[in-house]
């Protein structure tokens, strides 16, 4: 698919915001649940702080801008990058977080007390986390979709790079904690919950394409 040592492009992912299920601890997969208000004022503190700074624009940078299909995502991305307002956010549907089935909304405290589901919970901690959902996806499944997307994503960012070879393309990612893990640790070294991030928190990185294999370098927290 690739075969140009020099294709390398700036990956920025970012968790979005917090909403009011993500401060309850609760599962929050497939419901399009808002920022809350604190949410917003985080993030726009964070921006006022320079958290951000590596997604400033300038005349030798062309951004492409990701969301996942979901609310959250999308203000996010309004909210960190105002530009976004004004040009096209890019969705990639793949991008939508796990489907827990069953335990969607429901908190770990509940998961963990309710008898229609303690059984089932404490059998997905005992595995690692790689059971599948009751009625929803498994961890393997979410991985291999979140892949899917941002290797699609990358391959249309490279064929802009090969158009405008002049110009650095950042790829900047407001997505959800979960596609942030499957991405992260499928191409770098760590295992899946050693890429937990905060809301509002993520990675920057230069993702080089060598031949047909990926490879992440420079791998800074944000």
């Amino acid at each position: 698919m690739w075969n140009r040592s020099e294709n390398k492009i700036n990956c920025i992912f970012i968790r979005h915001g917090c909403t009011v299920s993500n401060r309850e601890h609760r599962y929050l997969g497939r419901t399009d649940e808002p920022l809350d208000e604190a949410g917003v004022f985080e993030l726009e503190n964070a921006l006022n702080n320079g958290v951000y700074k590596a997604l400033e624009k300038n005349s030798l940078k062309e951004q492409i801008i990701i969301t996942s299909p979901m609310r959250r995502c999308k203000q996010t991305a309004e909210i960190i990058l105002p530009v976004a307002q004004h040009h096209k956010i890019h969705t990639v549907k793949e991008f939508a977080e796990m489907d827990f089935g069953e335990w969607e909304l429901k908190s770990y405290k509940e998961l963990s007390t309710d008898i229609r589901f303690r059984d089932s919970y404490q059998a997905w901690i005992d595995s690692g986390g790689t059971l599948a959902f009751p009625n929803g996806e498994s961890r393997n499944e979410f991985c291999k979709r979140s892949i899917c997307g941002f290797e699609r994503a990358l391959t249309q960012a490279l064929e802009l790079k090969r158009a405008m070879p002049d110009k650095e393309i950042q790829m900047v990612f407001f997505v959800h904690g979960g596609t942030i893990m499957a991405i992260m640790s499928h191409y770098c070294d760590m295992d899946y919950y050693d890429y937990q991030v905060k809301n509002g928190c993520g990675y920057s990185c230069e993702v080089a394409v060598e031949g047909a294999e990926i490879v992440f370098n420079e791998i800074v927290p944000i």
